[in-house]
């Protein structure tokens, strides 16, 4: 029996991340079906290679925190306002499938971080298409692409960070530096969480002080 089978919820998390998972994925296999039986657009294609081969690299960090705004995103609301919902789906479901390469657990992560990504992209620009008409149309209207735009993440981001922090059921640490930087900074611990629960280090340090 594998660990997350013995804790509270942990069947509960694994049905949900199966759903979802498999959801996400029949939206990406509609999505390049779609794709591939309409008409051949070179510079969805070539927005597509420069995204997985060089953007999807890319992260900009946020000052002062350990947080980062990945490039990729950018390039895949410019592929939403540009050419609909389903390229977007298949670009955003192959960037996020090669992403996940880099873990080590990456045969667990991969579906569902692609379905998910599909999932979250289908919705998100199908809503604001539902709400603000075709988006392609408003690429010479420099105001209403910026509604759009905003509108799209808006509806996104929640959506995929909800669906992401639903189906977590890890155990990683975050640090405050860079280790790819200096392998010192791997001792430079900010937080540590187990099961993707966050560890009270504090309290734990004083369980564990010795009594004089």
């Amino acid at each position: 029996m594998a660990l997350a089978d013995t804790e509270p919820g942990g069947v509960k998390v694994r049905a949900f991340t199966t759903v979802v998972s498999a959801i996400g994925l029949a939206v990406f296999a509609y999505s390049v079906y779609s794709l591939i039986t309409g008409p051949l657009n070179l510079e969805w294609g070539l927005l597509f290679l420069v995204t997985i081969l060089l953007v999807s690299r890319i992260d900009i960090g946020i000052p002062k925190t350990s947080s980062a705004v990945t490039l990729s995103d950018t390039f895949l609301f410019i592929s939403i306002l540009l050419y609909g919902p389903y390229p977007s789906v298949v670009l955003a479901g192959v960037d996020a499938a090669i992403c996940s390469l880099q873990f080590k657990m990456r045969r667990r992560i991969i579906w569902f971080n692609a379905g998910v990504m599909s999932l979250s992209v289908f919705v998100a620009s199908t809503a604001v298409t539902l709400g603000l008409g075709d988006l392609r149309t408003y690429a010479s209207n420099l105001g209403r692409l910026f509604i759009a735009g905003g509108l799209l993440a808006l509806v996104h981001y929640p959506l995929n960070t909800g669906l992401v922090s639903v189906g977590r059921n890890a155990d990683f640490i975050v640090l405050d530096a860079n280790p790819l930087e200096r392998i010192a900074n791997t001792r430079r611990i900010a937080d540590v969480y187990l099961r993707g629960q966050r560890v009270d280090r504090a309290r734990l340090r004083a369980r564990w002080r010795p009594t004089t």
